[in-house]
Order: C-alpha cells, then sequence, then structure tokens
C-alpha cells in the first residue's frame, strides 16, 4: 500500500514544474556567465576558453540559488553586488515566479484553478509567496516551500500550498478543485512533541475549523518525522485506517511518545523501532520502502538518529474566497495576507484547546 505525503503526495505533484522547465536565462558575474538550459541534468558542461572567455555551465535553478548564496557568502551579504542579492531574493521566493513555457503551462490542469479565471502555476505560487509576505509573522527562507513562521511551542510553521487534485484522505469525499491547503505540523520535533502531548489528543477528532467568519474543513493525520543533526532525514505519513485497531496501538500518544519519541543511538536499537512499527502499522503498509529505510538509515552509516511522533493538520479554503481577499491587477494581497492571521490567531493557535 502506497503511503501519501506531502513531498511527494497528488497535490504537491508539479510543484517544482518551472524549476524543471527548459528556459534561456544568462547571467553575468563579473568574468563568469553561467547559462541555463535543460536544467533536468545535473553535468556541468565547461567549455575551454582563455582569461575574459565566457563559460557555459548547465545548471538547476536549485543548483542556481546554491551558486548565487555561495557566492554571496564569499562576497559578504553586505557588499555582494545589488544583482546577486536580487537574485538570491527571487529565487528564495519560489521558483514560481520564474518564466515557464506556455504550452506546458496551457496542457497542465494544474493551471485551471477556478470557474472564472486561468492561472498558470507559476502565478499561482506568487499569489501564496505574496500572501505570505503580507502577513504580520515573518515568511519561510525554504525555497521549496512557502509559509510563515509560528511561536506556538508544538508547531512552528503554516504552509500554504495550492491542490488541485483529490484529497489523499479515501474515507472522505474529494472537495472541489482550486484550493488553499493551510497545513502545520504538530510535535514535528522531539522538542515539540513534549509540549503537544501535554494537551492530550482530543483536538484529533477535529473535523473543521470556525474562523472570520468561515469553516474550514479539516484533515488531521500522523507524522513520523526521522532526523540527523536537527536535520530532515526521512518521513511517513499516516491515515487511521493505516494503523492496526485495538486499545494496545499507542504508537501516537503520551505513553508511545515518552517510550519511542527519542534518540535511537545504536543500530541494534533500530531493530527495535522497526519492531515497534511493524507491531503498530498494517502489514499492508510498506513503511519501510516509504521511507527509504535501508538506504537512508540501514546503509547510511549513521549512528544515530532522532524520531519524533506527531500529526499534519490541514485547513482548506476556497481559492476562489482567498482572491476576494486580493486585488490581483493592483497586486495588492494586504486582505489576504490579515485573513491568514485571522486564521492562525483565532484557529490554529487554539487548535489544541
Amino acid at each position: 500500500m502506497a503511503l501519501y505525503h506531502p513531498t511527494r503526495g497528488a497535490h504537491s505533484r508539479g510543484k517544482n514544474r518551472a524549476a524543471e522547465s527548459q528556459t534561456f536565462v544568462v547571467v553575468q558575474w563579473e568574468e563568469l556567465v553561467v547559462l541555463l538550459w535543460e536544467p533536468q541534468g545535473e553535468a556541468s558542461v565547461p567549455l575551454t576558453h582563455e582569461k575574459q572567455q565566457t563559460t557555459y555551465q548547465k545548471r538547476s535553478w536549485a543548483g542556481l540559488l546554491a551558486l548565487a548564496q555561495q557566492y554571496a557568502s564569499l562576497e559578504g551579504e553586505a557588499i555582494a553586488p545589488t544583482f546577486c542579492r536580487d537574485l538570491v531574493w527571487l529565487l528564495t521566493k519560489g521558483y514560481g515566479v520564474l518564466p515557464e513555457r506556455e504550452e506546458e503551462e496551457s496542457a497542465t490542469p494544474e493551471a485551471v484553478v477556478t470557474n472564472t479565471q486561468i492561472y498558470t502555476k507559476a502565478e499561482i505560487e506568487y499569489h501564496l509567496a505574496q500572501v505570505a509576505d503580507a502577513s504580520e509573522y515573518t515568511t519561510l527562507s525554504y525555497a521549496d516551500r512557502t509559509g510563515v513562521q509560528i511561536p506556538f511551542g508544538w508547531a512552528r510553521e503554516v504552509l500554504l500550498e495550492h491542490w488541485v487534485n483529490p484529497k489523499p484522505n479515501p474515507a472522505k469525499p474529494e472537495p472541489p478543485q482550486g484550493y488553499l491547503a493551510l497545513s502545520l505540523f504538530p510535535g514535528n520535533t522531539v522538542g515539540q512533541g513534549n509540549q503537544l502531548y501535554e494537551h492530550g489528543l482530543d483536538w484529533t477528532g477535529k473535523e473543521s475549523l470556525a474562523v472570520a467568519g468561515l469553516e474550514l474543513e479539516l484533515d488531521i493525520f500522523y507524522h513520523i518525522k526521522f532526523m540527523h543533526f536537527n536535520g530532515y532525514v526521512s518521513g511517513l505519513w499516516l491515515w487511521p485506517q493505516h494503523l492496526k485497531e485495538g486499545e494496545y496501538n499507542t504508537l501516537f500518544s503520551a505513553e508511545g511518545f515518552q517510550k519511542s519519541g527519542r534518540k535511537w543511538r545504536k543500530k541494534g536499537q533500530w531493530d527495535t523501532l522497526a519492531a515497534l512499527l511493524d507491531e503498530h502499522i498494517k502489514p499492508e503498509v510498506d513503511w519501510r520502502a516509504e521511507c527509504q529505510w535501508q538506504k537512508k538509515f540501514i546503509d547510511s552509516g549513521r549512528n544515530y538518529f532522532d524520531v519524533a511522533f506527531g500529526f499534519g493538520v490541514e485547513a482548506y479554503l476556497p481559492y476562489n474566497q482567498l482572491l476576494t481577499q486580493a486585488d490581483v491587477e493592483a497586486d495588492d494581497f494586504s486582505k489576504a495576507g490579515t485573513l491568514l492571521d485571522r486564521i492562525i490567531d483565532e484557529g490554529f493557535q487554539h487548535l489544541l484547546k
């Protein structure tokens, strides 16, 4: 049984499509000129050249971002050329603001998001970045996701994603196409789990969130996150139907967290953790394949990793309703940013109560 999870789930398909499109851009940094073309490849194509001659390299948008950040770091952010700082800013806002091929946009179902207007994937990602920027909360500085930081203790981020695909939970009917998913992950680290489980788990039965005169549908699922040196290694996204039934199933509970949500330093302990997951997860769920257990753990050379047993929460807002709070033509998303703040302040902040 294949599992749903946000980074590889149906609704995120094509998320970095702009990063993969064939776009020609030339950026000159002193004596270095980088030609970006067919970014799907990894290898660079240097040409033999004398001094002052152009060097061409094949780079992805992600590769260009890393190069720009490295260059700015070497020069020092304060004295780095303006175009370099601007390029880093542009790319960290999301690849969606970069140009795409028209034929790819028009042929992609993700471009159709409302009954009255067609927006490309790039435009949608730009809208969401503008909403996050208009929020009173600090925007995330990652290139691979859009959202804001939240100071809840038991959760640290709210992510903004546009969905056009069916929801992953087969137990619920599909919503209409074209809506915003606001996601947060309570207990996403061991430290967050310490605070999360103090509140009990009655909140996990909630199915909606009333805020700002709106009734937002909720989906709440289980999330196991594996970390090493505070960095993400892998994860599992599980629904109730993936777990074995019975009161003994305490994997996602205060008891289970205190027992198992900790560092597993020795490989002998890893076998114990694997047995624990086998005990609680249904056999038809191939959790080892989903989290690449053999590659990322057994054969990785790591001598420990942290495990967080947390949850995922997603609230759904029709995209049309989001756009009623924005003046797209005037590039004014201030009201949409205020709506996001209200959803966080009046909704998510009181989620555990």
